[in-house]
């Protein structure tokens, strides 16, 4: 569904409540609500409120909620609030990126969540290998290659799927990663605000985006074996990912930066930690229905001429779409814009 917006008729369907509308644009990518669905990235939402933290049967936690639930932790709608607004403050260490900032979202969707409820079945259980060998992760070093074939792997369907995520854990004290032989490795830089994007600056300067934390960094580092100085370069942008600078060239005059659903830049010139000026609107809106697919990669052509920006689906969740359009295509691609498709 990668680069299209699904408009949904719902004509044989009552209208979703602002709750139930909330949640299929911003969380059905990661998140069901029907007890006979796998996890996908998130754990089933049905029957939260007043389970016990970290309990939903076939995910993985992470060891944040995982802790909470060990010690009794049950989730109520106030906590689900705290929880919603700002995921990492509630459970350090959480992998929950995505946070709901307006209390009426919060407020809808929370009471809507509480109406979802279902018998849990039980996960299937995956199987450990019998013994370490040449073949498992924990035997992997750098230049070790390893062949799969399609004739030995299991036939489709042969089992029930798994979700066997990965934990987040502390890293041990004086571990790094294995490296080829003549190169070392050495801890740069840590930072608690999960940025997942890094982009270097014409100076040197590494900036990341944190779309849970809603800001860009700057990382600066005098001798370029570690970070000595680390600034807020602009916060209070809407779960922002993709950046660039432009023009391209040594000497660039903004930092563009992609919001979920509009596009921005900042006034910048080598060496700035924090932005000059406040962040001036480009581009107002990308789509109608943001949510589904919110990390926007945005780069510029090598002439500085042409800015890309990648929208995705709005939403994996097209259940009520119909069977057919609600009237000819032309006229449906005409009143839904650019894009939109059945």
């Amino acid at each position: 569904m990668g680069g299209l917006i699904l408009a949904l008729s719902g004509q044989a369907h009552a209208a979703p409540s602002a709750g139930q509308a909330y949640f299929e644009n911003n969380c059905s990518m990661c998140h069901t609500v029907k007890p006979n669905m796998e996890a996908l990235l998130g754990p089933g939402l049905f029957n939260v409120v007043g389970r016990k933290v970290g309990s939903a049967p076939g995910f993985n936690y992470s060891s944040a909620l995982a802790d909470l639930g060990a010690k009794g932790k049950t989730w109520t709608a106030a906590d689900l609030d705290l929880f919603l607004k700002d995921p990492s403050s509630f459970a350090p260490g959480t992998a929950m990126q995505a946070a709901v900032p307006a209390q009426k979202d919060r407020d809808a969707l929370i009471a809507w969540l509480s109406t979802q409820k279902g018998k849990a079945t039980t996960a299937p259980v995956a199987t450990a290998p019998a013994a370490v060998d040449i073949q498992h992760w924990s035997g992997d070093k750098p230049g070790r290659i390893h062949e799969t074939r399609a004739s030995e792997l299991p036939a489709p369907y042969a089992s029930p799927s798994v979700n066997n995520g990965p934990a987040t854990v502390p890293r041990p004290a004086g571990v790094l990663p294995s490296v080829p032989d003549h190169f070392k490795v050495s801890l740069w830089a840590t930072d608690p605000d999960k940025g997942r994007l890094l982009i270097k600056a014409p100076n040197g300067d590494l900036f990341m985006s944190s779309a849970s934390k809603r800001l860009i960094k700057v990382f600066r580092s005098s001798t370029g074996e570690k970070v000595d100085k680390v600034s807020v370069f602009a916060s209070d942008l809407d779960r922002p990912y993709g950046f660039a600078f432009w023009p391209a060239g040594p000497n660039p005059q903004y930092l563009y930066v992609a919001n979920v659903n509009s596009i921005v830049r900042f006034p910048y010139k080598n060496g700035d930690l924090v932005a000059s000026g406040k962040p001036e609107v480009v581009v107002p809106k990308l789509t109608e229905a943001p949510g589904g697919h919110t990390t926007r990669t945005l780069v510029f052509s090598a002439d500085s001429k042409t800015m890309f920006v990648s929208i995705g689906s709005a939403t994996n969740y097209a259940e009520r779409i119909g069977a057919t359009p609600p009237e000819p295509l032309a006229q449906f691609e005409a009143k839904q814009g650019m894009g939109a498709a059945w």
